[in-house]
C-alpha cells in the first residue's frame, strides 16, 4: 500500500484548553474552509480528551460526557460523547515522571443535509480504548496508543443506496513541549 506522508497536525493548548481558532492554526470560522476540512478539525478537536480540573489521585476514575452540534456546508452534525479515564500507574521515562492513563472515549453522531443537491443522513458510532502518558509538570500527553473502532452508516434517498463502514485504527501519537 502506497500512503503518502502528511503534514503533522498542530494546534496549541493553554491553561484551559485550546483556545478559538487556535485549533491547526486556522479559524473555523463559516466559509473559511471546505466541508472536508471543518470535519477533519472537528475530529482532531473532539479527540482533546478531558481531563479533570482538578489533581487525581493514583487508582482514581473519572468520567465527561458532551454534545454539540454543528453545521458545515448545510450539514447538520450532532454528537454526543463520553469519556471514562484511570490514573492506573506512573513510569519513568528519560528521569521525567509520566503518569499512566487507561482513557476510553465513545461517541456517536448523526450528519444530516443536501450535500451537492443529495439529501444524505449519516450515522456513527466510535469507541477509542487509548493508553495515555501524562507528564503533569509540563501539563501535556506524552504519548496515546489507542485502537479506535468505527461503525458508520451512510443513506442516500434520492439512490435507495445504504452504505455501511467498518473500521479498526491503531494510532501512536506523540507530544513535545515547546518552549
Amino acid at each position: 500500500m502506497n500512503v503518502a506522508e502528511i503534514a503533522p497536525i498542530r494546534f496549541h493548548i493553554g491553561p484551559t484548553g485550546p483556545g478559538p481558532g487556535t485549533l491547526m492554526g486556522e479559524p473555523l470560522a463559516p466559509g473559511s474552509t471546505t466541508g472536508e476540512e471543518a470535519m477533519a478539525k472537528m475530529r482532531v478537536a473532539s479527540g482533546l480528551f478531558p481531563l479533570p480540573g482538578r489533581q487525581v489521585r493514583l487508582g482514581e476514575s473519572w468520567s465527561d460526557t458532551s454534545s454539540r452540534s454543528d453545521t458545515v456546508q448545510g450539514m447538520k452534525v450532532d454528537k454526543q460523547q463520553k469519556t471514562s479515564g484511570t490514573y492506573v500507574a506512573d513510569t519513568v521515562i528519560d528521569g521525567r515522571t509520566l503518569n499512566i492513563l487507561r482513557v476510553i472515549i465513545e461517541s456517536a453522531s448523526t450528519t444530516s443535509g443536501t450535500h451537492q443537491g443529495t439529501d444524505v443522513t449519516q450515522t456513527t458510532t466510535e469507541k477509542t480504548e487509548e493508553l495515555v502518558l501524562w507528564d503533569s509538570a509540563r501539563h501535556i500527553p506524552v504519548s496515546r496508543r489507542s485502537i479506535i473502532h468505527i461503525d458508520m452508516t451512510t443513506e442516500i434517498r434520492q439512490m435507495n443506496v445504504t452504505t455501511r463502514y467498518i473500521a479498526t485504527s491503531r494510532n501512536i501519537i506523540t507530544g513535545e513541549a515547546q518552549d
